[in-house]
Formats: C-alpha cells, structure tokens, sequence
C-alpha cells in the first residue's frame, strides 16, 4: 500500500493512525464517506487512484468484508475492482483453490449482477495468471459460477435437509460443453468436488 509521508500531516491535529482509523471505520458505514475523509487528509489520492486503492482494501484490516464486497461491486467502481483482483497471486492454483483464496477478503453481495461483475473480473485474472487453460475465459467463469453453487448446495443446511446434494454426475452434468463446446477435465472436476464435499 501507498503510504504518504508525515510530512503530509504536520498541519493535521489528528496522528496518521487516528486518520487511518477514522477513515476505516467511516468507510465501512459509507464507503464513499470514508474514500473522501482519506483523502481530504492525504491518505489517498484525489482524484482517487485506483491502483492505490485496490491494495488499501486489501491490505486494511480494519475493513469490513461486507463493505468491501458493496464497493467493489460497484459499477462505477470497476477500475478499483480490477485493480483489487490484480493484487491476489493465482497462479499454478485451481480454479476453486483460488476462488476461496480470493472470497475469504471479502463478503459477495447478495445480487446476481453485482456477483457477476466481480466473477467476470475474478475469472480472466485466473485465466491469464493461469496461461488460459480452459477455451476462454467464459468458461473459466462458468466454471467458478459452478463452484460457487457447489459450495453453497453442499453447505447449505435447508438443501442438506432435503437431502437434495449436487453429485459428481450432476455436477458434470451441469458443466456438459461449457468449456468453449467440449467438457471440462473430468479428474478436475473430480478434484474440485472433493475438495468443497
């Protein structure tokens, strides 16, 4: 992360840490709140960088995970977004591997859209850091959409109720030609069930 010097705040009252702090608690009550409190006390730029700001969410600790998945899901924000998803190392990981690694910083919002927007971004960052294994990169998305149901038909306590589980058939039944026309790897999506089972 981009910090400035001290110097920037020699005319401040408040300590970088206490602006910092400030800043984070703000931001996890109104995200844009917190952005304008951070930089109109130098901790951020303005006009805001984005790829100051992806390593700020993600390095900060003092975030909620809520907060975060709300303002990256933004629209508007996609340069943040892209930027966010670019500080995660995914290469030589599987699809799967790297989508925990990725969902444990931060909480998906509950609508589809929004989902989608960080998925599609999620998706090509695995692929190219991956050498594009899969047809393109729909796939990969379709793929990590797949995983994502997996996880929650497997851990979902009213699904397990009803005793209605995704299976390994259907789970490739569900994938059948989503990768560019032809299947997936099946000994991958073997690896993949396991692993969320």
């Amino acid at each position: 992360m981009i910090i400035p010097t001290q110097v920037a705040f020699k005319h401040c009252k408040l300590s970088f840490q206490q602006i910092f702090h400030t800043g984070s608690e703000q931001f996890n009550n109104s995200a844009s709140k917190g952005i304008k409190f951070l930089q109109e006390h130098g901790i951020l730029s303005d006009p805001l960088q984005p790829q100051e700001v992806g390593p700020f969410l993600r390095e900060n600790p003092l975030l909620d995970k809520r907060a975060i998945g709300d303002y990256i899901s933004n629209r508007k924000n996609s340069e943040i977004l892209h930027e966010y998803v670019a500080s995660f190392d995914f290469g030589r990981l599987r699809v799967d591997e790297a989508l925990r690694i990725f969902l444990e910083n931060f909480r998906l919002p509950g609508e589809a859209g929004p989902i989608a927007l960080i998925l599609e971004e999620f998706s090509a960052h695995w692929s190219s850091s991956n050498g594009n294994p899969f047809a393109n990169v729909d796939a990969a998305y379709i793929l990590a959409y797949q995983v994502i149901m997996l996880n929650v038909d497997q851990h979902n306590t009213n699904v397990k109720k009803q005793g209605n589980s995704m299976s390994l058939e259907a789970l490739k039944a569900n994938l059948k030609g989503c990768n560019g026309g032809k299947d997936f790897d099946p000994e991958m999506l073997k690896d993949i069930y396991n692993s969320i089972r």
